[in-house]
């Protein structure tokens, strides 16, 4: 094996845009479907077909996202816009499935259909030059639908060609990979501080926490400032945009910055080894703990006594998994788009740790 040629550096040229091959560019929009059994079949771009799968036609659903007006007609006058709400995406697209030996597929019919099914979740993935490769979790929503000519085994390379409408169950939205961050570390003389982490979406997104226990901890309502570039990430969220601070920006580096108070919300005190995951997505309300506990009678009696559960501080809650011990407390703050955002934490334990997750959302996969 001979070895590589290397190109001195003196030697080496620059290469236009324009003189790149289609390969270097990269600026195919290719789609894929990733089965419930982790098979990765390619049905567009550069590599659509290859494992006896592709797109016949045009691809319905891919770009906007479906909503639902509210309106309100009162009894005098025209009706009245109230909100939107999300409605179910759908995709729909037809699929041409190819088995031939000579081509090394085979019995691509049933490989397909074990990882597209009626009651398991598969993932519908776009990629894109501007945003990598994105995906919705989705399954079938109805019956595909197949029409065979007079004889399949015509031409010793049977394609059959399915019509098929995916769905997807919940959030309609494009995502990607959460960002995670951590551990900050509480340390002698600083038990508080900030994690800074980045919403690379186009919508706010709701931080996820890991707790390690024991100890009181507070966490911050939202950011206390963020950093974003070019455009005012809150153009088109004007409820958070009232609660920023007016923004400074850098004409060195074309930043902005935007700072607030934020409110700290309190933890429920931990116990030994009840490390806890706090979801502040309002429509989640998650606040769980590796021991959450049984109730038992005499936790119900000190809860219910005024002067016991004084006498005994906090024992009655104890018999309380965590979201009810957080007592009606609860997130409002999301992180905004295209941002990186300082959230404050307090942790009151020495060497005690907080992790944070954020989801990555996309209103378009194309733009």
């Amino acid at each position: 094996m001979s070895a590589p040629i290397l190109v001195p550096p003196n030697e080496r040229r620059v290469v236009q845009w324009s003189e790149l091959s289609d390969a270097a560019r990269a600026e195919f929009v290719s789609c894929a479907w990733i089965g419930s059994d982790g098979r990765y079949w390619p049905l567009t771009g550069q590599f659509a077909g290859t494992e006896g799968a592709f797109v016949t036609g045009p691809i319905d659903g891919m770009v906007h996202v479906p909503f639902e007006g509210v309106w309100t007609s009162p009894a005098y006058g025209p009706p009245r816009f109230e909100r939107t709400v999300d409605g179910r995406r759908e995709i729909h697209l037809q699929v041409g499935l190819m088995s031939s030996s000579r081509l090394g597929w085979y019995n691509t019919e049933a490989r397909f259909w074990q990882g597209c099914t009626k009651n398991s979740t598969g993932y519908w993935s776009l990629t894109t030059r501007t945003h990598g490769q994105l995906w919705i979790p989705m399954q079938l929503a109805e019956t595909a639908k197949c029409a065979l000519p007079d004889d399949p085994t015509v031409g010793g390379m049977p394609v059959a060609v399915h019509e098929i409408l995916l769905a997807a169950d919940g959030e309609p939205r494009w995502r990607r990979p959460p960002t995670f961050v951590g551990p900050w570390v509480s340390r002698t003389g600083k038990t508080s501080g900030v994690i800074r982490i980045a919403n690379r979406g186009t919508e706010p997104a709701w931080p996820l926490f890991f707790i390690d226990a024991p100890g009181k901890v507070w966490l911050g309502d939202g950011p206390n400032a963020f950093v974003a570039e070019g455009q005012n990430p809150l153009d088109d969220w004007p409820r958070l945009e009232k609660l920023f601070g007016i923004p400074m920006f850098d004409e060195l580096t074309g930043l902005s910055r935007r700072t607030r108070d934020a409110h700290m919300i309190e933890v429920p005190e931990l116990a030994a080894g009840e490390h806890a995951v706090v979801d502040t997505d309002p429509t989640h309300r998650i606040a769980i703990t590796a021991q959450d506990p049984v109730d038992n009678l005499v936790k119900k009696f000190i809860r219910n006594s005024e002067l016991l559960n004084w006498l005994l501080s906090s024992y009655g809650d104890t018999g309380l998994p965590l979201l009810q011990r957080f007592k009606g407390q609860g997130f409002s703050v999301p992180i905004p788009p295209r941002s990186v955002a300082s959230i404050p934490v307090k942790h009151e334990r020495v060497g005690g740790k907080i992790w944070v997750q954020l989801d990555q959302v996309f209103e378009s996969a194309l733009a």
